[in-house]
């Protein structure tokens, strides 16, 4: 007979595998939400003196946003990660879902890295519609039209919004989209 401190060797191995999973990436998002508040506190002041809030003020929120977000992930990670006591069937539930692969989320990396390099030589648009495309299919690729329809408006409305109506000035790059 097992003593209480004894766990079935699977299960111990699964709620482990589970823990390293969400408490990894909690712990690699808050270190880069640590080092963006840091770049995003180097960020000089506008030239507006009288302006509510300076340029980095969404900087800082954002950062503070991924690390919030990246330590509930991570605690997710630790307290979802336990095996639950005479139950080494649920502990190996939590690693079914292959949404949560590291094969996957390092696709998903890739492709992100892709986006950064490719930003500005193509632009945003295109880069940004090669991002969510490549994305969505290989997230889902049962639905290629849509993922074709989404990428393509979601680059553009962004676009035309940030553009023409917040005057923002993104990259055009071999598409100049009516810059002069």
């Amino acid at each position: 007979m097992r003593s209480s401190r004894e766990t079935e060797p699977g299960a111990e191995a699964g709620a482990r595998k589970r823990l390293n999973t969400d408490t990894a990436a909690g712990g690699i998002g808050f270190a880069f939400a640590l080092a963006y508040l840091a770049a995003a506190f180097t960020i000089p002041e506008g030239s507006f003196s009288n302006a509510a809030v300076g340029p980095a003020a969404l900087p800082i929120v954002i950062g503070a946003a991924l690390a919030v977000a990246s330590l509930a992930l991570a605690a997710r990670g630790v307290l979802r990660g336990a095996p639950v006591e005479n139950d080494p069937e649920g502990a190996e539930e939590l690693d079914d879902n292959p949404a949560q692969s590291p094969a996957r989320f390092a696709v998903v990396a890739g492709l992100l890295l892709g986006y950064i390099l490719l930003f500005l030589p193509l632009g945003y648009v295109v880069s940004t519609f090669l991002f969510l495309f490549g994305t969505t299919m290989y997230l889902d690729r049962g639905r290629p039209v849509r993922n074709v329809v989404y990428s393509l408006l979601f680059a553009l409305i962004v676009y035309y919004v940030f553009t023409e109506l917040l005057t923002v000035v993104l990259p055009a790059g071999p598409l100049s989209l009516g810059a002069v």
